[in-house]
């Protein structure tokens, strides 16, 4: 799956500012002859507060473990990816919000071509903002851009005896998501419905020596989007338990030379945590599985920090 859904999961407390502001014992009344409009009782609602406000620093890590298959169902490999974020989010003036991130990751790999066995691995550093405003008091628009610099290694072992070759490489990505939120309380239950594009461009240098004695590059792009709607539920005044449903659809896509192309679509489900340790601090763990993904149902995993001040 892109990498969209951690970036845009961690921007949901942001969605809750609303509700915090009227549940601070600072909205105003006005006089009962005196017109208002929606517009108004959403800036009347919010605390007298700085230009930033609201402000969390957050620190996660996320794992992921996913099997590669063909489009017959043949196992063909596997991939795996760890990374830590740290980030620092804030709400902006009346009706905006923001977050920058930054943080590292590295990933390896398995798999199988005809004569060869492919082993690849990679560091990888991230650098990430995201920001929007709310256009009503539950529905906002946004957009999350990222950017990765990976230093990575394959290695080519042959299968006929012949000799093993490495190539080394050095790549960048970058990542525009535009996305719209609808965030806010049915009932007893926190409700949150996201759609987004995601727009993904990589570029990679390669050098060979044992294949070629020289350089080349490479690129692929993913055009895909993506609906997703999560509930959480407070059962008791410091634990939270969540769930998600998420649905991927690829537009368009251009493998690399030894990438696996997507499948078309597919679904996810989740589950969560959180614990809320302190008033300033929550403690969340997570965990989502993909539904009938023909390259494999992949499974990822994580926890994380919030700590509000």
């Amino acid at each position: 799956m892109l990498p969209i859904r951690p970036a845009c999961g961690l921007l949901l407390t942001l969605l809750a500012l609303p509700a915090q502001g009227q549940t601070m014992g600072q909205t105003v009344t006005p006089p009962d002859d005196d017109p208002i409009t929606e517009d108004d009782r959403f800036r009347l609602a919010q605390p007298s507060q700085s230009f930033l406000h609201h402000w969390q620093a957050t620190l996660g890590y996320g794992g992921a473990h996913a099997p590669l298959s063909s489009d017959a169902g043949t196992r063909l490999g596997f991939g795996r990816n760890h990374q830590v974020m740290a980030g620092l989010e804030a709400g902006i003036g009346e009706r905006g919000f923001g977050r920058i991130e930054a943080g590292h990751a590295w990933r390896d790999g398995k798999r199988d071509f005809a004569n060869e066995v492919l082993h690849s691995d990679a560091d990888i550093g991230i650098l990430g903002i995201s920001g929007g405003m709310f256009i009503t008091p539950f529905l906002s628009a946004g957009l999350s851009l990222q950017h990765r610099r990976e230093d990575g290694r394959e290695i080519f072992i042959s299968k006929t005896g012949l000799d093993d070759s490495r190539t080394d490489r050095e790549g960048t990505s970058n990542r525009v998501a535009p996305f719209l939120m609808l965030a806010g309380p049915v009932g007893p239950v926190d409700l949150v419905l996201l759609l987004a594009y995601a727009r993904l461009r990589s570029e990679t240098d390669y050098r060979r020596p044992q294949l070629n004695n020289g350089d080349f590059s490479d690129s692929g792009q993913v055009n895909s989007r993506l609906a997703d709607i999560s509930v959480g539920y407070w059962i008791g005044p410091s634990l939270k338990i969540g769930a998600s449903l998420g649905w991927t659809e690829v537009l368009s896509q251009r493998t690399q030379s030894t990438a696996l192309a997507l499948d078309d679509d597919w679904g996810t489900l989740g589950i969560s945590a959180t614990y809320r340790a302190t008033p300033q601090l929550d403690v969340s763990l997570s965990a989502d599985r993909d539904i009938e993904n023909a390259r494999g149902n992949g499974l990822r995993f994580g926890g994380g920090l919030t700590w509000r001040f």
